[in-house]
């Protein structure tokens, strides 16, 4: 089972979940709360004769298949973030991947070699991950943006936290080589080539494979995720640049939007509750529309509704005209204000 990071209504009984040191770890099931109310019965009714409980288990039974049957997967009990209309984040992710693939964007098989796959350390101190997210970390009120990333990871492993990373399109080899983090995993669409990246083998990261848009290399995040008993991931980074330039998606901005909303969804889930993902994508140049705009407030009023976070985000203007990128964060909702770095 996984861990949901949202608390549950009061009255509702918590199950309990693998947890990490600073996850909730408790999320409201359906299914455990009625197995807890017909034990209680069952342990109470002392008076009842030996005929009558074996009734009451067997209708208990029925009434509990029934009940899974409606119920979501498993593996979800939890997980789902409800709203009031009845939607989830997950819902939004299968529409996203409809609607991407209704566009003609299917999946890029693994290993294709028209996909951009250099990754490295940067070769001047000014090219660092940090100095992409500028702006940023300026409307963040970061006061040393500097090596910002490291600094949060020691800041977890100080308060007896995790520091699980997570570098989407890359392989997280801009954190130094002696990084606090307690893992670090690639999700990229072949693996790093590990001698022009400048990196030894040694440091290799680990590295899940395949198209971030199609939903089973989410899967299969899931499944390395779990088989290194990793609960959720602590800090997650995006900085694709040359993997967002040569994308099939990148022409059109109304495709753009929705790889990055399907992509931000699915982090929402696989985030600690004090976890932090930093995202910097470019943009189709040009003055941007209207109806972009609008979905990405609506993007950033589902975040708040549906999850512990909030979604912070920042365009990227040149010349005082153009949009060339956009930054972003997700970031704790009590932290807001409050993300001063350290």
């Amino acid at each position: 089972m996984t861990t949901c990071p949202i608390h549950a209504p009061r009255g509702q009984i918590l199950a309990p979940l693998e947890r990490s040191n600073h996850t909730a770890g408790f999320v409201a099931c359906p299914e455990l709360e009625f197995w807890t109310e017909i034990r209680s019965m069952y342990s109470h009714m002392k008076w009842l004769t030996k005929g009558s409980k074996y009734l009451l288990a067997i209708v208990a039974s029925i009434a509990s298949q029934a009940a899974s049957a409606a119920a979501p997967p498993p593996n979800l009990c939890g997980s789902l973030f409800q709203v009031s209309d009845g939607g989830s984040l997950h819902s939004e992710i299968d529409r996203s991947i409809e609607s991407l693939r209704s566009n003609g964007l299917e999946p890029a098989p693994v290993g294709d070699p028209t996909i951009w796959k250099i990754d490295g350390r940067a070769r001047r101190p000014q090219d660092t991950y940090e100095n992409s997210f500028e702006e940023l970390f300026a409307k963040l009120k970061i006061r040393r943006p500097k090596n910002h990333f490291e600094s949060l990871l020691r800041s977890f492993r100080k308060s007896g936290q995790t520091a699980h990373v997570l570098d989407l399109f890359g392989s997280g080899v801009f954190l130094p080589g002696s990084s606090s983090a307690s893992s670090v995993t690639g999700l990229r669409l072949e693996p790093l080539d590990w001698a022009r990246a400048g990196i030894s083998p040694k440091e290799m990261p680990t590295e899940v494979l395949g198209d971030i848009t199609n939903l089973e290399t989410w899967q299969s995040l899931d499944r390395s995720m779990q088989e290194r008993k990793i609960l959720k991931m602590d800090l997650v980074t995006m900085r694709p640049e040359g993997g967002w330039f040569r994308a099939p998606w990148y022409g059109k901005e109304s495709l753009n939007f929705e790889v990055l909303s399907l992509i931000v969804r699915n982090v929402a889930l696989r985030l600690n509750t004090t976890g932090r993902f930093y995202f910097d994508v470019p943009w189709p140049e040009g003055r941007p529309k209207p109806a972009t705009r609008s979905a990405l407030k609506r993007l950033q009023r589902e975040i708040e509704s549906q999850t512990p976070f909030t979604l912070v985000l920042v365009e990227k203007i040149e010349a005082g005209e153009d949009l060339i990128g956009i930054s972003g964060a997700l970031i704790p909702k009590q932290s807001v204000g409050r993300e001063s770095g350290s």
